[in-house]
């Protein structure tokens, strides 16, 4: 299954820079994607969807954080990050 997504603003990311791309071509093939450009590309895509007014970008996932923290702030304070961590944190 592929898809593309049509005349869509996309959000990219090229050294280290952001990028806009207005009235954009987005193609997905199976769970990758095989094409971001402002150029209709030649591919046939199994579907097309219009993104008119829309936005693509990529996801704003957090996969590391450390607000749970803030419930054990005072917790063993005072003490070397490894007996910090070993008898305190990792207990808890």
């Amino acid at each position: 299954m592929s898809i593309l997504f049509k005349n869509c603003r996309i959000l990219t990311r090229e050294d280290g820079k952001y990028k806009e791309i207005k009235n954009g071509y987005l193609g997905v093939d199976q769970d990758k994607i095989d094409y971001i450009s402002d150029v209709m590309p030649t591919k046939k895509y199994d579907e097309v969807k219009n993104m008119n007014g829309k936005l693509l970008m990529p996801g704003l996932v957090n996969t590391h954080g450390h607000s749970a923290m803030t419930l054990v702030r005072a917790a063993g304070s005072g003490l070397p990050l490894d007996r910090w961590l070993n008898e305190v944190i990792f207990p808890i």
